[in-house]
């Protein structure tokens, strides 16, 4: 990482004067935010935490924090989404906010960076962990809309958690603004411009994450948008006329005729060690038309990921719960002033500094420790993953009155390494079809005139600053 940027976020202060938490160390540098690494000085426990500076000066920012706090209250208690333990103001100025998070030793991307070994089990369990999450997402009326491994946390045991709903809106919500999802994990509705887009950009997104955790590079690496849809539409074929015909502009319709006539690429042959099952789900994800891909609570029945579900009856019904409550996007439609939504985010921050915790702690106790985490109680409706013991059978029926998902003993053992740093691989600019691009040098001058639109991207490149990709190929 650059020394520069580095230096940045190791800066920031974490000024908790007399909270609950010592801050240990910087360990981060959010999309908005600088995370540092602390502990619950009574309890010991490790969180994350996340300081968003001045949050109640730029509404932008203000509007993103209250989003964020607003939904993961809403999705607690789900084992793949992470979940909000606290949530204060700086003692000194209030103008401050810090976010409590369960700690995660890492990111999915920094283990794509790594060399850390990543089985076809791995494979498997990451992607059954995120789909898990992403039926719970959707279930309840949310799009995450930047969907990308560093947005996936991981522990040593290899339990996943998607965090980071700052962009996440309502399905279905009309006014749908023009940046979505970092470039690389952008589904082409979006970036063709569809002004309404459902939560099938989020299998999208997986489908680029599946690929990447099989060749350990992103699939598709454009460096701008119209290099982007070429990519993608040379690697997965020429679209049908009737898709063709369906786009709304005739300059997108040049564009993708500009890569020729092309077959999809075989994914066997770029991803030789995935399994079928594996590449035929990533073809189900990675489809053009929205309304052909696959949804999660589908994709979770799928051969490569089902081992994770009980099979609750014959008709192969997997328990994937339909009854969840939908999220209230309200506030997004009200025309708040900045001090409005300044209260906003305060009521939200009430809710957390009015849970009681008991004042005199026993290191030892873990009443105390439910207390400070009450969202890790046992609920009616939760999704709890259990591991099951190697010497009993895996069970194969459940009561409907239970979601309990079980993970089979291959994964109990399952563990990344996290405790050395993970090692960048050096890698030369390993784009396997990338070369394709620069063919197409000609059309852009004529797209960038006619598709003023696409070059709309509120933050261009693949939006993270520090990605090696971008630097090399720019």
């Amino acid at each position: 990482m650059n020394e520069k940027l580095d230096q940045q976020y190791f800066d920031v202060k974490f000024d908790f004067h007399e909270s609950k938490y010592e801050p240990i160390k910087n360990i981060g540098n959010g999309a908005y935010g600088v995370v540092c690494l602390a502990h619950h000085r009574k309890i010991g426990t490790s969180v994350a935490i996340k300081k968003i500076a001045d949050v109640f000066d730029h509404f932008i920012i203000g509007m993103r924090t209250y989003r964020e706090i607003k939904i993961l209250r809403h999705l607690v208690n789900h084992e793949n989404i992470i979940t909000i333990r606290d949530v204060f103001l700086d003692s000194n100025n209030q103008k401050h906010v810090y976010i409590v998070f369960d700690y995660m030793d890492t990111d999915l991307k920094r283990v794509l960076e790594s060399n850390q070994t990543l089985t076809n089990d791995h494979i498997k369990y990451f992607s059954y962990q995120i789909l898990n999450g992403l039926a719970f997402i959707h279930q309840s009326g949310i799009i995450h809309r930047d969907l990308k491994p560093s947005n996936i946390l991981l522990n040593q045991s290899c339990n996943l958690k998607i965090a980071d709903f700052g962009m996440a809106r309502q399905y279905r919500d009309h006014d749908q603004t023009q940046y979505v999802v970092t470039r690389w994990y952008r589904a082409p509705e979006v970036i063709l411009g569809y002004t309404e887009y459902s939560q099938a950009i989020d299998l999208w997104s997986m489908g680029c994450i599946l690929a990447e955790m099989f060749g350990r590079k992103p699939i598709f690496s454009g460096t701008n948008t119209i290099a982007q849809i070429q990519l993608i539409f040379i690697i997965l074929g020429t679209p049908s006329k009737a898709y063709l015909t369906s786009l709304r502009s005739d300059c997108f319709r040049r564009l993708i005729l500009s890569v020729g006539n092309r077959q999809p690429a075989n994914f066997k042959a770029l991803y030789p060690s995935a399994t079928d099952d594996g590449i035929d789900l990533l073809r189900q994800l990675l489809v053009i038309d929205p309304e052909q891909r696959i949804r999660a609570t589908a994709a979770l029945k799928h051969n490569f990921v089902n081992e994770f579900l009980i099979k609750l009856d014959d008709n192969d019904d997997c328990m994937i719960d339909n009854d969840v409550e939908k999220f209230d996007f309200g506030f997004e439609s009200e025309k708040w002033t900045l001090n409005q939504l300044q209260n906003a985010i305060r009521e939200e921050i009430d809710h957390f500094s009015f849970r009681p915790i008991k004042q005199n702690y026993d290191e030892t106790s873990t009443a105390d420790h439910d207390q400070f985490f009450p969202h890790n109680q046992p609920m009616e409706n939760h999704h709890r993953v259990v591991i099951v013991d190697s010497k009993s059978p895996s069970p194969t029926t459940s009561s409907s009155s239970s979601s309990t998902a079980v993970v089979t003993t291959a994964t109990s053992k399952l563990e990344i390494d996290t405790t050395r740093p993970l090692e960048k691989k050096r890698r030369k600019n390993g784009h396997h079809h990338h070369h394709h691009h620069h063919h197409h040098h000609h059309n852009h001058h004529h797209s960038k005139r006619s598709c003023a639109m696409i070059y709309n991207d509120e933050q261009d490149d693949s939006g993270d600053t520090n990605d090696e990709e971008a630097v090399q190929l720019s």
